[in-house]
């Protein structure tokens, strides 16, 4: 290899820290970018579970309406509910409202 001239050495070295500099910068941003993809599908995540909860209490108080219309034995019956006690019903609907 071909001795460098000590200016070209001193060039060399500088065009080397700021190269670094600037991939250190790039990297530095591709961080930032990826910490806000990652707490953007964190709270997309939240989301659906929080939604997933409310269709099924939606259901469960679908299910208790059922149970307590089942008591009047009037169309209830017809939901396809089976007969329940008032006092099974209404048990069954204080601890849906509870959750």
């Amino acid at each position: 290899m071909p001795d460098l001239a000590e200016g070209e050495d001193e060039v060399i070295s500088q065009e080397i820290v700021e190269l670094e500099k600037k991939l250190n910068q790039q990297v530095g941003l591709k961080k930032r970018h990826l910490n806000k993809l990652s707490k953007a599908i964190q709270e997309w995540k939240e989301m659906e579970e929080c939604a997933l909860e409310q269709v099924a209490l939606n259901r469960l108080v679908e299910m208790t309406y059922k149970k307590q219309l089942a008591t009047g034995g009037g169309s209830g019956s017809k939901s396809g509910v089976s007969k329940v006690s008032k006092q099974l019903a209404l048990a069954f609907m204080k601890r849906t409202l509870d959750r």
